[in-house]
């Protein structure tokens, strides 16, 4: 060190890399730390399925959650299905609305058997959207109400027939080709 306080610039050069590499074990280690907080709420899966904004209420986010349950299994045999679907929908509620309500947001659970039958909560939401989609198509109500029913319940029945049965592709899928010269290369090549 010299007389007035400074390193000399030898000195200074040799701080300077040791200085660096603490700050880049630092930023390391708080990155570390960033990503294993984020790793660990990704694993709590406090996550909803599907989240629309002004679903009940203008402004806000509504959360849904998709679960469905088998009303015949043995667990479920001494119970009447509707009391099934209403503890499962209970269930939902007690892990996930307090959540959501911290952060300002409505939740619902989407509770259906694999036979189509729809919880209590499930059942408004159905009401709620055939009357936005009453409203956007100019349609009436009442035959708005079986055409959302309809349309669930053939998306559960398309679900469960995958769960059972797996896909129906035979072969794999392509890619969708947008230039031309790849295109002539690919005719060209089935064509052998």
């Amino acid at each position: 060190m010299e007389a007035n306080g400074r390193q000399p610039p030898a000195a200074q050069q040799q701080q300077q890399p040791a200085q660096q590499q603490r700050q880049r074990s630092a930023g390391q280690q708080q990155q570390q730390q960033s990503t294993s907080d984020s790793s660990d709420s990704d694993i709590d899966e406090t996550r909803g399925d599907l989240g629309i904004h002004g679903f009940w209420e203008r402004g806000r986010l509504c959360i849904f959650d998709v679960r469905i349950t088998d009303t015949d299994a043995r667990s479920h045999r001494h119970k009447a299905p509707e009391k099934v679907l209403a503890d499962q929908e209970q269930e939902k509620k007690d892990k996930y609305l307090a959540a959501c309500h911290e952060q300002r947001k409505d939740f619902t659970p989407l509770v259906y058997s694999v036979d189509g039958m729809a919880g209590r909560e499930a059942k408004m939401m159905e009401k709620r959207l055939a009357s936005y989609l009453a409203n956007k198509w100019h349609r009436p109500y009442p035959q708005m109400v079986p055409y959302v029913r309809l349309r669930i319940r053939m998306a559960l029945a398309r679900s469960m027939s995958l769960l059972i049965r797996g896909s129906r592709d035979r072969e794999p899928a392509r890619g969708f080709v947008q230039s031309g010269s790849a295109l002539h290369v690919r005719q060209t090549w089935e064509e052998r």
